[in-house]
């Protein structure tokens, strides 16, 4: 049932209550649950219902899969999930168990908008974590926020020299990104 809803799109927005429930409460069926998160931006569910459910779930969810689909979901919401204070949750997420979290949460950060500068300190050292994921997401992340992140371009530069070729690759385009010269405010990059 919750796939039909996910394909339906912005027509199941009706559903969004049920979908949060079941999220909440649905304790036995993680895959339900991973839909239920994954499902929210989908339909369209309204921010100040889905964004803290979605970071309850990202807080106290027993499943690093429920988990890591709830921040790929308070990436969707974007600048609306950072009005309701999702980057203290995506910040704290940082510190997860799991890889996948770790990492899915760097990489949401920058959709936060400029409150995603709170975290600077957090990616900074997220660029040192165990898991390649997770580090190359970091300098991903850090590369997207610019000009508030190019304090952090030796961290990065470390990176060139990491183990695994996608973290180098990653922290590459990043360090392209933190040295290009800053485009008028309005003006789009080439």
């Amino acid at each position: 049932m919750i796939e039909a809803l996910f394909e339906i799109g912005a027509a199941a927005k009706p559903a969004a209550a049920r979908l949060i429930h079941m999220l909440e409460t649905d304790v036995e069926n993680l895959r339900g649950r991973s839909w239920c998160a994954s499902a929210l931006p989908e339909i369209g569910a309204e921010p100040e219902l889905a964004v803290p459910a979605l970071a309850r779930a990202l807080a106290e969810d027993g499943s690093e899969e429920v988990r890591a689909v709830a921040v790929l979901s308070l990436e969707k919401y974007g600048l609306a999930a950072a009005r309701r204070g999702a980057v203290f949750t995506l910040m704290e997420a940082l510190s997860d168990p799991h890889w996948k979290v770790r990492g899915n949460a760097a990489c949401a950060l920058p959709e936060m908008g400029a409150d995603a500068e709170m975290a600077l300190s957090k990616l900074a050292g997220a660029l040192r974590d165990e898991a390649p994921y997770v580090r190359g997401c970091a300098a991903e992340a850090l590369g997207e926020l610019g000009l508030r992140a190019r304090s952090l371009v030796h961290e990065i530069e470390a990176l060139l020299d990491d183990e695994d070729d996608h973290v180098r690759r990653r922290a590459e385009q990043a360090l392209q990104r933190l040295r290009e010269p800053a485009s008028p405010a309005g003006v789009p990059r080439e």
